[in-house]
């Protein structure tokens, strides 16, 4: 089991480092209602992959979204992330390695939400 201290970013949003399956059970003991997950299949060997984070989601009964960013945010990424903001239960639980992809994705989205 991993370290589980999401860092809260808004009442609706939190960012974690990677999580294991064996994590979901008390994810959804917590309280979140989705899993964003914001990393690439196969950056290292030892991570388990998208479809074994689905699995456990689901098998814990919350929502699962796969958005990876492989190499910055671009215009597209930020609509798929609102829209996934809009639409999934909250509170969101979004991961990657170490939480800062899911940080920025969140803080540039909103930024270029706002702009609009």
């Amino acid at each position: 089991m991993s370290d589980l201290n999401p860092k809260k970013l808004t009442d609706d949003y939190f960012v974690i480092s990677q999580i294991q399956p064996s994590d979901l059970t008390e994810i959804q003991k917590m309280g979140f209602q989705t899993v964003l997950n914001n990393r690439p299949d196969n950056e290292e060997a030892d991570q388990p992959s998208k479809d074994l984070i689905e699995e456990a989601t689901t098998a814990a009964g919350l929502a699962y979204y796969y958005l990876p960013i492989v190499s910055g945010i671009d215009s597209q990424t930020s609509k798929a992330f609102l829209k996934i903001m809009a639409e999934a239960p909250k509170p969101i639980l979004a991961f990657c390695r170490t939480g800062t992809r899911c940080t920025h994705l969140w803080a540039e989205s909103i930024q270029s939400d706002l702009k609009k």
